[in-house]
């Protein structure tokens, strides 16, 4: 049995209001959307996280776009019927080891698994993902400090069906 258990958040992981505002543009015409590792954000029909989290605010653009999970679960083991999502949003967790024996991220398949045939998939994490059933569309490049020192990439990735068309 699962624990429900609260988690402090690190204020700098929030999303600012236009990086909301990116991804609300990328999925307005989805209807059915699953953010997957959601942390506080409100964006999506289903928000899932492994855990409820408890944010401080301390800007006034803490406070647009907030929300809870809608659902606690693991994102390695999504507990979601396969390819029901028009779009889904990943923002994984850093320093998570996302390879299994096979070279792949078992919480990619799962999300995979979840899409729908020619659904959106945008990753939001510093590095891109690669497996045979998503085409790679677009990337933007996010700086995430004053310094321009680090950045997120927000990839886009289209679920393929296999056929030529997906990757010209």
């Amino acid at each position: 049995m699962n624990t429900i258990k609260n988690y402090k958040f690190n204020v700098l992981w929030a999303w600012t209001i236009p990086d909301s505002k990116l991804i609300l543009d990328l999925i307005k015409d989805k209807t059915y959307v699953i953010h997957v590792c959601s942390g506080v954000s409100n964006i999506g029909n289903i928000r899932l996280d492994k855990c409820f989290v408890k944010m401080k605010p301390t800007r006034p653009w803490h406070l647009k776009y907030r929300s809870h999970p809608n659902v606690i679960g693991d994102m390695n083991a999504l507990p979601l019927k396969s390819t029901v999502a028009d779009a889904i949003i990943y923002d994984p967790p850093y320093d998570f080891n996302f390879l299994n024996s096979n070279g792949y991220n078992k919480s990619i398949e799962e999300i995979i698994r979840v899409a729908k045939v020619g659904g959106m998939i945008i990753c939001i994490s510093p590095w891109l993902f690669y497996h045979p059933a998503i085409v790679l569309k677009k990337i933007i490049p996010k700086a995430i400090n004053k310094n321009k020192s680090f950045c997120k990439l927000i990839s886009i990735y289209i679920k393929s069906n296999g056929q030529i068309g997906d990757y010209v």
